[in-house]
C-alpha cells in the first residue's frame, strides 16, 4: 500500500487532504487547516515560501539593478497625512492608483517597502517627494 500523503506547501505538515488555493496570487497545495484559514502564517514564513518557489522579494527599493532609492525618513507619515487630507480610504486610493489596498496599507504601516514604480505613482498623485 502506497502512502499518498503530500506536504502542505504552507505549513509543511504531511496531509492526505490536499486542497489547491491561491494565496497572494500564487497557487499552492495546502492542508485542510491552512485552506480554512485557521492557521495564521507569519509574514516571514510566507516570504520564505515565496522565495523557495522562485519569486524575488524586494528588501530594498531599487530603480534598476545598480541604483537604490532612499526614501525620506518620514515617508509613512507623509503618505498618511496626504491620504487623510484628501479623505481617502485605502480602497479609494487603491482604485485611483490601480494598486491593491493591502499593498498600500502595508507600505503606509512600514511592513512592506514600496518599489520604484509605486513610489512614482504616489509622488505624482499626492504631489510630494518621497525620495532623497
Amino acid at each position: 500500500m502506497q502512502d499518498t500523503s503530500v506536504d502542505c506547501e504552507l505549513c509543511g505538515k504531511p496531509t492526505k487532504e490536499s486542497i489547491k488555493i491561491t494565496l497572494d496570487g500564487i497557487e499552492m497545495v495546502v492542508c485542510g487547516t491552512c485552506a480554512k484559514g485557521k492557521l495564521q502564517v507569519s509574514q516571514e514564513k510566507r516570504i520564505e515560501k515565496l522565495r523557495e518557489l522562485g519569486f524575488k522579494m524586494h528588501d530594498s527599493v531599487k530603480k534598476n539593478d545598480s541604483d537604490e532609492v532612499e526614501l525620506v525618513d518620514n515617508f509613512r507619515q507623509l503618505l498618511q497625512k496626504q491620504r487623510n487630507s484628501m479623505n481617502l480610504t485605502f480602497e479609494e486610493l487603491a482604485l485611483k492608483l490601480q494598486e491593491r489596498d493591502s499593498v498600500l496599507r502595508k507600505v503606509e504601516s512600514g511592513k512592506f517597502p514600496p518599489d520604484a514604480k509605486l513610489i512614482k505613482k504616489l509622488e505624482r498623485f499626492f504631489g510630494i517627494k518621497l525620495t532623497e
